[in-house]
């Protein structure tokens, strides 16, 4: 993950009102290496994807942050990532983030 973790933009598909508290948890999930969290062990991203081709990647890295957002931040959904190639040759994510309707609907219940 380290080859783009600087530069990932979170984009608020749904004008979130506590996106900087989502915005920091995400980051967060993003840049820690799973298993080296004492207490949470699952936290974080295994970083399989960064030796993969660009649109593998891509997939590899949606997939599995799909997963973890549906278990550390279920009030929420990954709708699309987007991985470009910098003209420095590093990669950037584009990552759209909206509400889980599914989540408001439990808490309706």
């Amino acid at each position: 993950m380290g080859s783009y973790t600087n530069e990932i933009q979170l984009v608020n598909v749904d004008g979130l009102s506590d996106f900087e508290r989502i915005d920091a948890i995400l980051r967060s999930l993003i840049v820690s290496i799973e298993g080296t969290i004492p207490g949470s062990r699952g936290f974080g991203l295994s970083g399989a994807s960064t030796d993969l081709r660009p649109e593998e990647a891509r997939n590899l890295f949606y997939m599995e942050l799909d997963e973890k957002v549906e278990k550390y931040i279920p009030e929420i959904r990954i709708e699309d990532v987007e991985l470009e190639t910098t003209v420095e040759g590093g990669l950037s994510l584009r990552i759209f983030v909206e509400a889980n309707d599914d989540m408001e609907d439990d808490e309706d219940d």
